[in-house]
């Protein structure tokens, strides 16, 4: 449970070793640089000394990398490894994992080649689609036995044209017979009806006329010149061919998925060379040498010193400046190292601050498994979470946060059993609907919470005291650490002082017969009184000094309502048992029977899972709740950010040591 101790690095290096510096130092993962000001060096020393520009080469992989992923995108459905339960990733050693450099250039001609399948495709389903199309406008005259393309004669024209359906056809042919015009209705669909009309050329304009009345339209059929019916069977085998020529791609696109892992290596050996082209960047250059500022942990010295002594360089290492902005890197045990993923949600804390994890994972563990209590759900939680965390092989936060879920899951089946919780009241009802056993079965160890639901609200409000404590606590350490004793007597021991009489109190209001509560009121009083004479010191008048001192004690309500917020252990407990209960009652409403233990089977997993699944995420937002507001508000100095430095990050490829 600390901060660990950072150092600056100065590094100057020949130009001409830069490469193999950058990749050096990524593999060693122990180096945060520090982004130069490129307006800063132009304006102090104008174009001799410049950032190192890697902007085109970031490019050129960006590109590739986008060209990898997008191949797996089409292969994926024809890999014949289904990935989607496989979370296991190839081992590699590094040599074995620079040596993919060398079989890139095969890589990427199958990505062209799957790029140019793609192409093709996306054309085909394009030509398809224009087809379809163009069916569709053909199949209205699909009845029409001349060619489309025949309409112009020396005396007479021939016409088609479409209508509103709305419009009667007879009176439409009634109108133009009148006018030594003459049409044929073809057919009718979607609200339109498609003619053919007949006419002397002379009667031109007449037969516009009298159909612009009914809102006349002339279709157009582009370059068509058969009869709609050709012009469809011509349609249908285009598509006929374009659909076996793309089935013929299908085949080459499966024949390619078997490369699909060998693309995935790639993704990751183009994203290590991003890694080390970005910690280039960072890098100011001359025209012979490079130079480089950054922060190393005091515990990784060791390691950067040997792997600086293979180059030609010199380094300085130094404690960072007061203006710095100093990156924070936790060391915690086994234990507590996975709630850093909760702490982290929240804020890292200050360089200069007090690492809260051990102490908030503690408080954690018990908060969530008072909320979470039932010992088949906590071992549901763990088994489950231990076994993705296998699979999976995550890293950093996501491998932490699974971990405090697993954590938190065994503190979820230590409170089911005191509260006798398994599957909620799963065991009785069985024993009553199902053996017919008249009379609960008392499976709890401690106290059932449905039944005594006020003796753990007393136990979810002396939780929240001792963690309200407990943060005050850490307050008066970190005072007296900075040397400020009198400030944590004043603003944090009268406090505690006042705390613990209202506690000596209450225990003996609880015991009566014995001299603790007058104890209590009088520890109550002295609290007060130190409060009131220490809380207005900043101020120079007397009258001043008083008041703020008295008002001071109105924050006694700010650390109720605290205090109250620890309520919400009882309710989460309860509406996780109240649900529990409620789904093993339908389970087993039919009673011995055959129906009853089809609906048994069918209710107990489904209703069971719904509420892990509510109450899970309502446990983790709560417990979450009480860390970040109630327990920091006592003492958290945040705003730190968390050390970050150039690493080799594989998605795919698990590096093993030599």
């Amino acid at each position: 449970m600390s901060i660990l101790k950072m150092k600056k690095l100065s590094l100057l290096s020949l130009k001409e070793s830069c490469d193999e510096l950058s990749k050096e130092l990524c593999w060693l993962s122990a180096l945060e640089t520090v982004k130069p000001d490129e307006d800063k060096l132009t304006k102090l020393y104008g174009s001799s000394i410049s950032v190192l520009q890697t902007d085109s080469d970031v490019q050129k992989l960006e590109k590739k990398k986008q060209d990898l992923i997008y191949a797996l995108e089409c292969v994926g459905k024809y890999r014949e490894k289904k990935k989607i339960l496989d979370f296991t990733k190839k081992s590699m050693t590094r040599s074995d994992f620079e040596a993919l450099d060398s079989s890139l250039y095969d890589t990427f001609n199958k990505v062209d080649s799957i790029l140019d399948i793609s192409k093709k495709l996306t054309e085909y389903k394009a030509k398809v689609n224009q087809l379809n199309n163009r069916i569709a406008s053909f199949k209205p005259w699909e009845d029409y036995t001349l060619p489309l393309s025949e309409k112009v004669t020396k005396t007479c024209s021939i016409e088609l044209f479409t209508l509103p359906s709305q419009f009667p056809s007879e009176t439409v042919i009634s109108e133009l017979e009148q006018k030594n015009c003459y049409a044929v209705l073809v057919s009718t669909q979607n609200e339109l009806s498609y003619y053919t009309g007949i006419y002397l050329n002379d009667n031109d304009d007449i037969f516009r006329s009298t159909l612009s009345f009914f809102g006349y339209m002339r279709p157009s059929f582009g370059d068509a010149v058969m009869t709609a019916k050709d012009e469809i069977k011509s349609c249908i085998n285009e598509i006929n061919q374009i659909e076996a020529a793309s089935l013929q791609l299908d085949s080459e696109y499966r024949a390619l998925a078997k490369y699909a892992d060998e693309f995935e290596y790639a993704v990751d050996y183009i994203n290590s060379k991003l890694s080390v082209l970005s910690l280039r960047s960072d890098m100011i250059t001359t025209d012979s040498s490079v130079f480089i500022t950054g922060f190393v942990c005091e515990k990784d010295i060791g390691k950067l010193e040997k792997l600086l002594s293979k180059f030609l360089c010199y380094y300085e290492i130094t404690d960072p400046e007061s203006d710095d902005s100093v990156p924070v890197m936790l060391q915690n045990s086994v234990l507590a190292t996975p709630f850093e993923a909760i702490l982290g949600m929240y804020s890292y804390p200050d360089y200069n601050g007090y690492d809260p994890t051990a102490v908030m994972g503690l408080f954690y563990f018990v908060i969530f498994g008072f909320m979470f209590a039932d010992f088949i759900y906590g071992v549901l939680l763990s088994v489950g979470c231990f076994i993705l965390n296998k699979l999976m092989k995550p890293k950093g936060t996501s491998k932490k946060m699974l971990l405090s879920f697993a954590i938190s899951g065994i503190s979820s089946a230590i409170a089911g059993i005191l509260f006798g919780a398994y599957m909620g009241d799963l065991p009785s009802v069985f024993k009553e609907s199902i053996l017919l056993s008249p009379g609960k079965l008392n499976t709890a160890l401690w106290f059932d919470p449905l039944n005594d639901p006020l003796k753990l609200l007393i136990v979810s409000i002396a939780i929240g005291a001792l963690h309200l404590l407990t943060g005050l606590i850490i307050k008066f350490y970190m005072l007296c650490k900075r040397g400020q004793v009198f400030d944590a007597i004043c603003d944090v021991g009268s406090w505690l002082v006042l705390f613990i009489g209202f506690g000596v109190y209450a225990a003996g209001a609880a015991a009566s017969g014995t001299a603790l509560p007058q104890i209590g009121k009088y520890v109550v009083i002295s609290g007060m009184l130190m409060l009131v004479l220490t809380q207005g010191r900043a101020e120079k008048n007397i009258f001043l000094k008083f008041g703020k001192g008295l008002l001071s004690l109105y924050n006694i309500v700010s650390y109720a309502s605290d205090l109250l917020s620890y309520s919400r252990i009882l309710a989460l407990s309860l509406a996780s048992a109240v649900i529990a209960s409620v789904v093993n009652i339908m389970a087993t409403l039919a009673g011995p029977s055959v129906i009853g233990i089809i609906m048994m089977l069918l209710i107990i997993p489904v209703g069971h899972a719904l509420n892990i699944a509510l109450n899970l995420l309502g446990t983790f937002v709560h417990t979450s709740r009480l860390q970040y507001i109630e327990f920091f508000g006592k003492f958290y100095e945040d705003g730190g950010r968390e050390f970050s430095p150039y690493s080799i990050d594989t998605k795919y490829i698990e590096i093993i040591n030599e």
